[in-house]
């Protein structure tokens, strides 16, 4: 077997694995308690069509379960479709202000801009709004943001950590 040739591949194998598991809806994942060492390793079958991952007590999946349709399957062939049960983003303009944000434009027509509890004023609030639209360079553009001498400050705000964090670290579709 592979794996007893080259034991990084499982390794690698299970960190992939539970990365994807961390990425699901809470509701997917095992219960949480204090659970052992032992309790984390997972052990991999095949029963004929697919692996089954047996861990933390429980057989594991990498993916949220969903009552899909045949419209809503095609549809996401083509890209239209997206799922209901990803976590949301804290780096999401939309998230940030409570309205659907779809580009810069809908950024330009809100009537309240977020101040994060007085520290950005509204043209601050409005440019870091704006990059967060950005996904393929909102990245550059943030650390800009925040490397100015009179914004570097700006982020002992925790609102503004977590914005930043998220958008450094949740993967996105760049």
């Amino acid at each position: 077997e592979l794996c007893e040739l080259f034991p990084e591949i499982a390794w690698f194998r299970d960190v992939v694995f539970l990365w994807k598991m961390l990425l699901l809806p809470i509701d997917v994942a095992p219960k949480q308690q204090s659970w052992q060492l032992a309790d984390a390793i997972l052990r991999w079958s095949w029963d004929g069509q697919s692996f089954c991952v047996q861990g933390f007590g429980t057989k594991l999946s990498a993916t949220a379960a969903t009552k899909r349709g045949f419209v809503q399957g095609v549809m996401r062939w083509f890209g239209k479709y997206d799922s209901e049960n990803k976590a949301m983003s804290r780096a999401s303009p939309s998230i940030i202000t409570g309205k659907v944000i779809a580009s810069e434009d809908d950024v330009l027509f809100l009537d309240q801009l977020p101040s994060f509890n007085g520290a950005l004023g509204p043209a601050d609030s409005e440019l870091l709004l704006t990059y967060l639209t950005a996904p393929y360079i909102r990245v550059p553009l943030l650390l800009g943001f925040f490397t100015d001498r009179h914004r570097v400050t700006l982020l002992r705000e925790p609102q503004l950590q977590s914005v930043l964090d998220a958008a450094l670290f949740e993967p996105g579709p760049w």
